[in-house]
């Protein structure tokens, strides 16, 4: 599978590698970064709507 990462000049290469890394290992062991912050967003929102 090839993936691309759209990096701008300027921007550290080192530190978007490593997060992606980092971000596809968690993926592997069953933990999805953008869901658990979607969840975390929804149940703040229901909270704040009581």
């Amino acid at each position: 599978v090839c993936h691309s990462i759209p990096i701008r000049p300027g921007r550290n290469l080192a530190i978007i590698c490593e997060a992606a890394a980092v971000n596809y290992r968690q993926k592997k062991m069953g933990y999805n970064a953008a869901q658990e912050l979607y969840n975390r967003v929804t149940n703040g929102l229901k909270k704040a709507g009581n």
